[in-house]
């Protein structure tokens, strides 16, 4: 038959491996701040992309316009 004192000490044993569940919500809203900044960055970063191949888009059809203008054979096939 378990006593009072065996309740108190395995409880005692408990919260030193088991975090509590304020332990938990901090460390779960760590988690979800770092996540939160992960995903804009990667946001952030697609859509510098974005804009990047745009940039490309409109060099590339310049200089088609070009080689057609001057009669050039294309750059690259």
């Amino acid at each position: 038959m378990l006593t009072q004192k065996d309740i108190d000490w395995l409880i005692d044993s408990m919260k030193r491996f088991f975090p509590t569940r304020e332990e938990s919500m901090q460390k779960f809203d760590q988690v979800m701040e770092k996540l939160d900044k992960f995903v804009g960055e990667i946001q952030t970063k697609r859509q510098e992309q974005i804009m990047h191949q745009g940039n490309h888009d409109r060099v590339d059809n310049r200089l088609e316009r070009l080689e057609k203008k001057v009669n050039l054979p294309p750059f690259v096939d």
